[in-house]
């Protein structure tokens, strides 16, 4: 774990990098890195609704 981090501390200066830990979420860092409108509008909506998801299971969480 220590090698990933130290290996995107230590990236040059203005060299984008990413540690990813799960695989399924390289796919969506590479489709973000890309930055087109129509990807941003899509993980925009996704994570509207992923926040909307959290925010209603906290309310009902509390309620017990």
């Amino acid at each position: 774990m220590l090698v990933n981090i130290n290996s995107s501390l230590m990236m040059p200066s203005q060299t984008p990098a990413a540690t990813v830990i799960h695989p399924d979420n390289a796919a969506y860092a590479a489709m973000r890195s890309l930055n087109l409108y129509r990807l941003r509008e899509t993980f925009n909506q996704e994570i509207d609704a992923m926040k909307t998801a959290l925010i209603d299971a906290d309310k009902e969480a509390q309620r017990r």
